[in-house]
This record gives C-alpha cells, sequence and structure tokens, in this order.
C-alpha cells in the first residue's frame, strides 16, 4: 500500500509537472509568435520608408531630367 501511495504521488507530481510544461510551451510559443509578428511589422514599416525614399529619387531624377530637357528646348527655341 505505501507503493501504491507513493506511485499515486509521484504520478500526481509528473502531472503538475506535465501541466507547468504545457504551460511554459504554449507562453513560449505566444512569445515567440508575437516578437515574429512585431519584427515583421518594423520591416514592413522599414521598407516603406525605404520605398518611400526610392521612390523620391526616382521623382528628383525626373525632375532633374524634366527640367534640362526644358532648359536645353527654351534655349534652342531661343537661338532659333
Amino acid at each position: 500500500m505505501v507503493f501504491w501511495r507513493s506511485n499515486l504521488f509521484y504520478e500526481r507530481k509528473r502531472g503538475d509537472l506535465l501541466g507547468e510544461v504545457k504551460k511554459y510551451l504554449a507562453s513560449r510559443n505566444f512569445t515567440k509568435k508575437t516578437v515574429i509578428v512585431k519584427v515583421q511589422e518594423s520591416l514592413t514599416v522599414a521598407q516603406a520608408k525605404d520605398n518611400n525614399n526610392e521612390n523620391l529619387a526616382v521623382f528628383r531624377q525626373a525632375e532633374a531630367i524634366t527640367v534640362a530637357l526644358h532648359d536645353s528646348l527654351l534655349s534652342y527655341m531661343s537661338v532659333s
């Protein structure tokens, strides 16, 4: 009977340990998912800022080309 009690005690402790392990794994998975989502969001924002900078650079180049083209056309027309 002592063996049965000790075995029951072991099972109860083992069940508690399994519950704690499950809680730990659940919180770990939740934390990993949360961190991954936050990192993805920050990367998306950073990429959007980079894209805006790239878009602005393209527009600045287009503006410079347009101004140069208009200058050359106006100077050609004024000479003619």
